[in-house]
């Protein structure tokens, strides 16, 4: 999907179908359903201790730019479209009452982490949930955007399903 360009009409200019399908028709398509993947997991994973960890999302509850596979590196979200996007997540950490637990974004693997949300673990309760939303990143064309999962619980633990992660185009 490319962001359209606006056209620069002259006067006299002869209008044709196509300009009007290419300058008003992809615009308003484009602004009316912008790039966006919105990832759930499809099971428990793992995470060792104090060891950051891609969480894996199996299925798609929305891509519409090709972004996320379920095939292959189902933990990345690779765009299409580049510009500014807004990424969330919502990590379900198993219960253990020890640490903290973290989600954070980074980009192509390497580098900062975006958006680190950490929390204490909570005793007495099933699950502790580490959200974070609306964190902006710029991504050019086959950047791809992880969520990792982190804690310090003293062993491994899961992060159960479900739990979600997403990115949206906000602009250029």
């Amino acid at each position: 999907m490319l962001v359209p360009v606006q056209r620069t009409w002259t006067s006299g200019e002869t209008v044709t179908a196509g300009m009007m399908n290419d300058d008003i028709r992809d615009a308003v398509n484009f602004l009316l359903s912008p790039p966006m993947a919105s990832l759930r997991s499809t099971a428990n994973q793992s995470v060792n201790n104090a060891t950051e960890t891609p969480v894996v999302f199996g299925a798609e509850d929305k891509d519409n730019d090709g972004i996320h596979s379920t095939v292959s590196n189902t933990s990345r979200c690779t765009v299409a479209t580049a510009g500014w996007y807004n990424a969330w997540a919502q990590l379900k950490y198993g219960s253990d009452p020890d640490g903290w637990r973290r989600a954070a974004f980074k980009v192509n693997g390497v580098g900062s982490t975006y958006g680190d949300a950490r929390i204490p673990a909570v005793t007495g309760v099933d699950t502790t949930v580490a959200t974070f939303t609306k964190i902006p990143v710029a991504l050019a064309v086959g950047d791809y955007v992880e969520v990792l999962a982190n804690h310090t619980a003293g062993a491994a633990i899961n992060v159960e399903f479900p739990s979600y992660f997403g990115i949206e185009f906000s602009g250029t």
